[in-house]
């Protein structure tokens, strides 16, 4: 259930920002409830402008891509806003297992570390195909909601960078092992 009501949610994101306010209507109708508290939310109280959905990044010398789920520009000091959204997850989002292995052995294994890592590696990978952009000049957020709430998890950049090159060793080792 989580999964569809995501796609429709991400489909509906991407559509708001591709689309003139009357092909949106006509493709959408009425938003999923969440698609609209989260627009309101990034737009009105955040006060943060969305310029892509799905934002595909890759590292050629590992192989791998994915894509950021919202990319947005912080009006106030022009700098870039990398969002991660995840649906559901009403009452384990940060409930815990015991520890990630690896690299992120010190990082408690919970949905949100989980988000907070696929946001890392993906800004990581942003960076490094984009060299021109500084990390100094963004923020990462992973944004999740429910029924009832809407909660965002800040990712400190000090964490992205100091994950650069463990993180990225770690997914290049773990790739030439399958």
């Amino acid at each position: 259930f989580g999964t569809i009501d995501g796609s429709q949610i991400h489909n509906e994101l991407e559509d708001f920002i591709l689309l003139d306010d009357k092909n949106f209507k006509k493709k959408h109708g009425v938003l999923h409830p969440w698609t609209k508290r989260l627009l309101l939310y990034v737009i009105t109280q955040m006060k943060w402008f969305p310029i892509q959905c799905e934002f595909k990044v890759y590292d050629e010398s590992l192989r791998i891509g994915t894509a950021i789920d919202m990319v947005c520009v912080n009006p106030s000091n022009g700098n870039l806003v990398f969002l991660e959204f995840k649906s559901g997850f009403m009452d384990y989002f940060e409930n815990t297992d015991g520890y990630m292995d690896k690299c992120l052995n010190f990082m408690k294994n919970s949905p949100l570390n989980w988000a907070n890592i696929q946001l890392t590696f993906s800004v990581l990978m942003l960076l490094r195909q984009n060299p021109g952009i500084s990390i100094n000049n963004t923020s990462s957020y992973v944004i999740r909601i429910d029924d009832n709430d809407i909660f965002a998890y800040h990712i400190d950049n000090k964490f992205i960078s100091s994950m650069s090159h463990s993180l990225l060793k770690s997914v290049s080792s773990s790739l030439q092992n399958k």
